[in-house]
């Protein structure tokens, strides 16, 4: 069942809730789409500089030519991957992520204000949503019967022990977007098909 929601009004009460609630939860306005990033010389990057960036989950720019399959949370740390995005049933779409708490671990404390952070983005992610290519369809996952979510359950993962996290949704067309509350949206994610059934 899903929570009422609230009311705000102004800048500062949206920003007090954000801190409140982790990550937060999404809004019911599909976000618009980002702008295009002026053009900057092409730059080799340093050995140092592309070693921190293969050791850290970061949120590529999208392209035409890549999908955008990780991202980090804006007030916890803790990132996401894509595993995989395909076709469950002739109707709906199986989401399947990687969530991974990017804390130090020597730095790790339960209870903390990291951990409480950490685990207010796990809860988040309940609120995912697809958007459709043409951003006109947005869907919210699938619920059984007993009113459960269908999926596996998210928990918040332990320093360098990632959790595993899917979802099903029902079935825009094309590519989609996975937006997450408090994560930059996952975009041009494409659905593998239905695996070919025995010949008969």
């Amino acid at each position: 069942m899903r929570r009422a929601r609230g009311h705000l009004t102004g800048p500062f009460a949206f920003a007090g809730l954000v801190l409140l609630a982790g990550c937060g939860r999404p809004a019911d306005a599909v976000p618009a789409a980002p702008l295009p990033a002026a053009s900057a010389p092409a730059r080799a990057p340093s050995a140092a500089a592309a070693a921190v960036a293969t050791a850290v989950v970061q949120a590529p720019r999208a392209s035409a030519s890549s999908p955008v399959t990780e991202a980090t949370c804006a007030t916890a740390p803790l990132g996401v991957r894509v595993v995989a995005v395909r076709r469950e049933s002739v109707d709906s779409i199986r989401v399947e992520l990687a969530v991974a708490n990017l804390a130090p671990a020597g730095d790790w404390r339960p209870g903390s204000p990291a951990a409480a952070s950490v685990k207010a983005a796990v809860e988040g992610l309940e609120e995912a949503s697809l958007l459709s290519a043409d951003g006109r369809r947005r869907v919210f996952p699938l619920h059984g019967g007993s009113g459960q979510r269908v999926g596996a359950v998210a928990t918040a993962p332990l320093p360098g022990k990632p959790q595993t996290f899917w979802a099903v949704f029902p079935a825009p067309d094309g590519p989609v977007s996975l937006l997450l509350p408090g994560f930059a949206p996952l975009s041009g994610l494409m659905v593998a098909p239905l695996p070919a059934g025995p010949e008969p």
